[in-house]
C-alpha cells in the first residue's frame, strides 16, 4: 500500500465514479430534488450552486456548535462535525498507512487515509508531532490521535468538495 510522494509531500488520489461531487442521499434533513449530473457527468451552473447551497443546509442540519473549534478567529470544523458528515453521507474512512518517526521527547506520527463512498475516494495524510500537542508535552496517544484526525477530515472535507470557507 505505497503511496507516492511520502517523503514528506501531502499526496492525494482521487477516484472516480458518475455521481455528483458531492455525494449527498436522495433526502437528508428533509432536504427536496437534490439536481444531478447530465448523462455527461456535468451539472448546470445553477444546478451546481444549488447542491452546493443544499450540502452547506444539510451540514447546518447534521451538526451542531460543539462540532466547530475557534482557531484563529475562524470556525473549523472539528473530528466530530467531521465524523457526523462522513456516517450521515456513508462515507468509510480507513487506514492505509501509519509511520511513526523520531524519539520519545521529539515523536513524529503520520496516517495515510481513504475516505470512500462506493467508487470513489480520495486518500490524504495527516502528520502531528510532539510539539503539536498540549505545548509539547503530548504523549504518543495525543500525538497519535491528532495525527489520525487531520487525515481523516482532510479526507472526508475533500471527497465532499465541503472544506469550510468561513
Amino acid at each position: 500500500n505505497e503511496l507516492s510522494g511520502k517523503d514528506g509531500q501531502a499526496t492525494k488520489a482521487v477516484g472516480t465514479q458518475a455521481e455528483p461531487a458531492v455525494p449527498i442521499p436522495a433526502n437528508p434533513g428533509g432536504l427536496e430534488a437534490i439536481p444531478r449530473p447530465s448523462s455527461a457527468g456535468e451539472l448546470s451552473l445553477a444546478d451546481a450552486k444549488e447542491l452546493w447551497d443544499k450540502f452547506q443546509a444539510f451540514k447546518m442540519a447534521v451538526i451542531a456548535r460543539g462540532d466547530y473549534d475557534e482557531i484563529n478567529g475562524k470556525k473549523d470544523l472539528n473530528r466530530s462535525g467531521w465524523s457526523k458528515i462522513g456516517t450521515a453521507l456513508g462515507i468509510s474512512v480507513r487506514i492505509i498507512e501509519r509511520e511513526i518517526t523520531g524519539s520519545r521527547e521529539n515523536l513524529r506520527i503520520s496516517f495515510w487515509v481513504r475516505a470512500s463512498k462506493g467508487e470513489r475516494f480520495v486518500d490524504n495524510v495527516g502528520s502531528a508531532e510532539t510539539g503539536d500537542v498540549q505545548g509539547g508535552t503530548g504523549s504518543f496517544h495525543m500525538v497519535e490521535t491528532k495525527a489520525y484526525t487531520r487525515a481523516m477530515k482532510r479526507a472526508i472535507a475533500d471527497l465532499v468538495g465541503g472544506a469550510e470557507t468561513e
